[in-house]
């Protein structure tokens, strides 16, 4: 499927410099007409919907059917800059969606407007009164399910002010709303200065023996830049960088003139060697840790609380060390890829990491090797070998398939395993037997579908993936259609400790022509039957703009077909913000809204926070628009307006103020039908201190409090729970010290409430929790991880019982055996969502809740959640009439803030039981712990067990913390990193009073996320290709020569670990391949990385510390110094997240070992590249594998910088930067 994008650009003046690069776009793309404004400058992009859209005229045609076409019109100014972007017949309604942007006199844009949709006028015409009236009338008296602004108070718009210098430096910035007003005093405010001899921050000098730092005074006063932001609740944040803007000191707010400070420690080259995290103070049994003027590195404070890095002569990383962790070490091949890696568990258990490449730089296998020898003689190993860094594909049948010679060797034998083995490009895999378990089973696309691509290059078609602790693993298969999407997957399961050919799932997928997924059918085999276990099919319809409408599933047996079930509908308001989401409705053809079961309304402030769930003040318990059906669950949340009748603290950062819910009971259920409620108090790092409980009979008022208090790097020092007015549930005290030595190891916790009991802690050299008596895990038998540092063997001495987890090597669970002594208590299989206990299937979760099987096939079960995830109700027709009561009611919790349920004294679980709940996530039972992927998490005691896999993107706190201490507004969606609850804006630890503005995201990312620069260099001087003869002709009288300056592109993609590589694609050889005798490159274009220049490209990879234009600006410096680019002029970059970096990388790396240009433009050898059009493509298409909706058609490089601001809002960065 391509995409057909037709853009016309039309200037009513432009100025001298832009005749030529205008010139240019208007002759090679053709025109098109739409109803745009003929008195305006714009850029009008047509993206197709639909298929048989592939020339201009069909596109033209088709353009007043907005399901068959997306326009989208962007109006500039005399100047280039947008005014308004128009998304034509893009609301529910098919109305225009249009934003404007507000300039001040010296271009910059100080306004910041909420999008508004007009419904009168010509679609896609210039709205002269946007700024006038239109867009403020339009909040003034907004459609259903929009927040009102009453423009007489409010301002539907963020503003921004600058400083008075030519820097043009944000100084204030507000948002939309009554109370972020500029000037109001709830803005975020933004201070420059340098730094005085009373900032005194601590100048750290590298000791001369090479280990630990010291300081013995302060920097001098001008010799650090220093810039205070102080949040919208007024607490601040003061960061001091030097001349090479590293962050030296980062002053975090704690008290009303209380900082936590955390220092960064550099070395004569610029690397980071040591982060100095604030210091707990002495509390209780706990003594303070005082940092001293020197450490080294066996320094008890500095094994506890500090965090330092090694590096090689290359600048290579070699070893971390986190806190409460032994030292972690790296081994590089030749080309500075990680090959081998080693934790301190591993490192007590004598075993490395291995991880091996293909030609092209993609993992094809990892492993383990048992050694006991050190980093420096691996590393000089690598260094000396003379054999390929690379492993070929044979298709032999030992050493699976591949050729076992780039070093180190993990061919099968005593002390070597292979983890993961992955296969590119082609099936040929799947004829050699000692890989493939059934070949009839593990096939290749058939070769008579002409949509299947059967030699998918660069994309995984088949792998093995180990069971930890036994050597089975598990085969799948991918086959792909012609634009690389998933067609079907083939894949083994586990199901009964039992690996077989014949225990497998196939999942056939389709899409529509943009690429959304559509339908899914799964079947899940078991050997007894030639016929799947069950069929799930899977339907998902879309509206025009992209936005999910129905979910439909049926879920067939061998011997019943089951209905086809709605279980979800979506409907959306005119900005496309999710209004109401309705629940189950068995009606067969298009349902009908009244016909569902639950009806869900969502509603939101004028900064996206969401305000409601259902209406908690309605006490009849009634749908505001089916007034005759129940709303089972109702949440009502308060941030700056206090509205619910709770009272409680405005806050004005996005934190909540106040939570008031209710929940319908079953008649079953003998306790109080009432709201119930919380009011939050937060310390000025945003820690929640104390949650005070209310109630509708204010009697129960206080009942179930909960109030925390901690220490500087957020470890928990203090938990009161009540469960009654005057009954105190836990009182804990926490103590992080033993023999006079602290750490953030909980090491024992004593509870003096109803539940009294002292229990102990111990740790392995990761960090992970070994030992917990209180719940009976002794000494004698420790928990047990496996490599993925996950839980294999839970050893409870009371009951002798046992918990035996099997995971394979991603990581995913697959089993967990409950033992009492030698008897199975439970044997609970997890295959993808699928649940059995022993051999039979228990449930399958859904995208709303659950299904269980029945005699008379699955019925359907349905969660309702609050704004955290936690599920709240569970509920199902029962009696299937197609009504529901109270008493249709499966389950209902409620929870303390920290997770823990609340007991009022009366419960009812739903049969089979519902262990998902607090987050989403499943409780472990017999340990009382949820589990959330990553990490297992103790909601009694409010931490974690094990130590934050990505514990360096927060330095300043504690690793073991859960969600920052902000329960209320944050989660953690797999026990990675903590998030925002909406779960589109991502947190950085380090900026902890600068969150809620949501302009400075740092590092944070899903796990399996990356990012990507994109890259101009719009000064360089390139040719306009000889295939376009006449275009030659035209600049050559314009310019007396072909060459034009319109620029270079590239791109630099950074993966999840951090890992930066740079491509970009032109007429050059490349080093690689003149080594293997080709020459190819100057004439017919090709790929470069920064894989095959060595130091030449050499970029820096992410540092995590950094914000992301320090983090841009430092890549960017260092391509604009390479020898290869430094002649290549201004170098401008701009920065998009969230993207598929394995994907951007497989394509990048096979574009580039191809030789070829991956998408199209000549015919021979003998055709030029121009660098300023191809490379843009080249650039547009690496970030299309990634994930990047290009918005409009890119003829220069500087246009991939254009699309990646408007669609991800973020800052250019440009080296050396042009001052006005």
């Amino acid at each position: 499927m391509e995409e057909k994008i037709n853009t016309k650009v039309k200037n009513k003046m432009f100025l001298t410099e832009k005749v030529l690069a205008t010139l240019l776009i208007t002759i090679c793309i053709s025109s098109t007409s739409f109803a745009q404004s003929p008195d305006q400058n714009y850029v009008i992009s047509k993206v197709s919907r639909v298929s048989g859209l592939m020339d201009d005229a069909t596109l033209t045609t088709a353009s007043s059917d907005k399901s068959k076409v997306q326009t989208i019109i962007q109006y500039v100014d005399g100047i280039g800059r947008p005014i308004q972007t128009i998304l034509s017949k893009a609301s529910p309604l098919g109305y225009d969606i249009v934003t404007t942007q507000g300039y001040d006199s010296y271009g910059r844009e100080v306004k910041h407007y909420l999008p508004y949709v007009p419904s009168t006028g010509t679609a896609g015409n210039y709205r002269s009164d946007a700024l006038t009236s239109a867009q403020a009338a339009f909040y003034n008296t907004p459609p259903s399910g929009i927040v009102q602004i009453p423009s007489s108070t409010q301002i539907a718009y963020g503003e921004t002010r600058f400083e008075t210098s030519p820097l043009n430096r944000a100084v204030e910035q507000g948002a939309p709303g009554l109370s972020w007003k500029i000037g109001g005093g709830h803005t975020g405010t933004f201070t420059y200065s340098s730094n005085t001899s009373s900032d005194a921050v601590k100048l750290w000098v590298l000791n001369t023996s090479g280990s630990g730092a010291s300081y013995s005074g302060s920097y001098g006063d001008g010799k650090l830049t220093k810039t205070i932001t102080v949040n919208e609740n007024g607490n601040s944040l003061i960061e001091f960088k030097d001349i090479d803007s590293r962050v030296i000191c980062r002053k975090v707010q704690s008290g009303a003139s209380t900082f936590l400070v955390t220092d960064y420690v550099y070395d004569d080259l610029g690397r980071l060697r040591y982060v100095i995290p604030p210091l707990p103070t002495a509390s209780g049994a706990n003594s303070a840790v005082v940092l001293p003027s020197t450490f080294d590195e066996t320094t008890t404070v500095f094994l506890n609380f500090f965090y330092g890095y090694h590096y090689d002569d290359l600048d290579r990383p070699t070893e971390k060390k986190i806190p409460g962790q032994g030292w972690q070490y790296l081994v590089y091949d030749k080309m500075d890829r990680p090959i081998m890696s080693q934790d301190p568990n591993q490192k007590t258990l004598g075993y490395w990491i291995v991880t091996k490449y293909d030609a092209l730089g993609r993992i094809v296998m990892t492993g383990e090797l048992t050694s006991s020898s050190t980093r420096s003689s691996f590393q000089a190993a690598a260094d000396a070998s003379t054999n390929n860094v690379w492993e070929d594909f044979t298709n032999a049948t030992t050493n699976y398939g591949y050729t076992h010679v780039s070093y180190p060797d993990i061919s099968p034998g005593t002390g070597k395993k292979a983890l993961t083995i992955s296969y590119y490009d082609n099936y040929d895999v799947l004829s050699n037997p000692s890989v493939n378990p059934n070949s009839a089973i593990f096939s290749a696309p058939s070769s008579t579908i002409d949509s299947l691509d059967k030699f998918p290059r660069s994309l995984i078609t088949a792998s093995l993936t180990n069971i930890l602790g036994t050597g089975n693993y598990i085969f799948s298969v991918n086959h792909y259609d012609k634009d690389a999407r998933v067609v079907r997957t083939i894949s083994q399961h586990f199901q009964g400790s039992i690996l077989a050919y014949n225990k497998y799932n196939t999942r056939d997928n389709q899409y529509s022509f943009q690429g959304k997924s559509t339908q899914s059918i799964r079947r899940h085999y078991l050997p007894a039957s030639s016929s799947p276990q069950v069929t799930i099919l899977t339907a998902v319809s879309y509206d025009h703009m992209n936005r999910p409408l129905l979910n439909q599933q049926q879920y067939t047996t061998p011997t019943i077909t089951g209905l086809l079930v709605t279980i979800s509908k979506s409907d959306y308001n005119e900005i496309g913000q999710l209004k109401t989401k309705h629940l189950h409705n068995t009606t067969a053809g298009t349902p009908t809204n009244s016909g569902f079961l639950q009806h869900i309304d969502y509603r939101y402030n004028s900064r996206g926070w969401i305000t409601r769930i259902n209406d908690a003040s309605n006490i009849n318990y009634t749908d505001e628009t089916f007034t005759s059906q129940l709303d089972i669950f109702s949440e009502n949340l308060d941030y700056d307006q206090i509205t619910n009748g709770l009272g409680g603290t405005a806050q004005y950062n996005g934190n909540i103020s106040n939570i008031k819910w209710q929940t319908k009971l079953p008649t079953s259920v003998t306790l109080t039908q009432e709201y119930k409620g919380y009011l939050f108090t937060y310390d000025p790092l945003n820690r929640l201190t104390n949650a005070a409980y209310k109630a509708q009979t204010v009697a129960n008022n206080s009942a179930y409090d909960e109030t925390t208090s901690y220490d500087e790097l957020g470890n928990i020092l203090t938990l009161t729970r009540k469960n009654g007015a005057s009954s105190t549930l836990n009182n804990l005290a926490y103590s992080y010290t033993i023999a006079g030595t602290r750490s953030n190891k909980l090491l024992s916790v004593t509870d003096s409430g109803i539940e009294a009991m002292t229990s102990n802690y111990t740790y392995d050299s990761n960090g992970n929790l070994l030992t917990d008596s209180y719940k009976t895990i002794a000494a004698t038998n420790p928990i047990v991880y496996n490599e993925r540092n996950l839980p294999s063997l839970v050893t409870i001495t009371t009951g002798s019982k046992t918990l035996t987890y099997r995971y394979d090597a991603a990581g995913r669970k697959l089993e967990r055996l409950t033992k009492l002594g030698s008897t199975v208590a439970e044997d609970r299989f997890y295959d993808d969502g699928i649940e059995y206990t022993g051999n039979t299937i228990e449930s399958i979760q859904t995208a709303e809740g659950r299904t269980l099987p029945t005699s008379g096939g699955y019925i359907f079960e349905y969660y309702i959640t609050d704004h955290l995830g936690n599920i709240r109700a569970m509920f199902g027709d029962k009696n299937n009439d197609g009504m529901l009561t109270a008493d249709e009611i499966t389950q209902v919790n409620d929870y303390y803030p920290f997770g823990r349920k609340i007991n009022y004294g009366q419960s009812f679980t739903s049969n089979p039981d519902n262990t998902y709940s607090y987050n989403g996530k499943e409780l472990q039972k017999d340990i009382a712990e949820y589990d959330y992927g990553a990490r297992f998490y103790d909601p009694v005691i409010a931490r974690w067990n094990t130590i934050d896999p990505l514990a360096e993107i927060g330095r300043r706190f504690s690793p073991y913390i859960y969600v920052e201490n902000n329960p209320i507004r944050m989660i953690d969606p797999d026990g990675m990193t903590a998030t925002y609850s909406g779960g589109n804006e991502y947190y950085d630890g380090e900026d902890a009073v600068n969150w809620a503005l949501g302009r400075q995201i740092h590092g944070i990312k899903e796990e399996s996320k990356g990012k990507a620069i994109f890259i101009s260099f719009p000064d360089k001087t390139a040719e306009v290709p000889r295939n376009l003869n006449g275009l030659r002709e035209v600049v050559k009288k314009l310019t007396g020569d072909s060459k034009v300056p319109v620029g270079h592109a590239g791109v630099v993609v950074i993966d999840a670990k951090g890992k930066t590589t740079y491509y970009d694609f032109g007429r050059f050889d490349r080093p690689d391949l003149a080594a293997k005798g080709q020459e190819r490159g100057v004439d017919e274009g090709a790929v470069r990385s920064s894989l095959h220049y060595g130091k030449a490209l050499q970029i820096p990879d992410w540092d995590f510390k950094l914000t992301d234009e320090e983090n841009v600006t430092k890549i960017l410096t260092k391509l604009h110094n390479s020898p290869l680019l430094k002649e290549d002029g201004r170098i401008v970059g701009a920065l998009a997240s969230n993207l598929d970096a394995d994907a951007m990388n497989n394509y990048a790396r096979s574009a580039e070992a191809e030789g070829y240009s991956p998408f199209g433009g000549y015919s021979s050898s003998s055709t030029s590249v121009c660098d300023g059009t191809y490379c843009a493509k080249f650039a547009r298409n690496v970030g299309k594998a990634g994930g990047v909706s290009w918005g409009w058609f890119t003829f220069q490089g500087i246009g991939n910088i254009s699309d990646i601001e408007s669609n991800y809002n973020v800052k250019r960065v440009e080296i050396p930067k042009v001052t006005p």
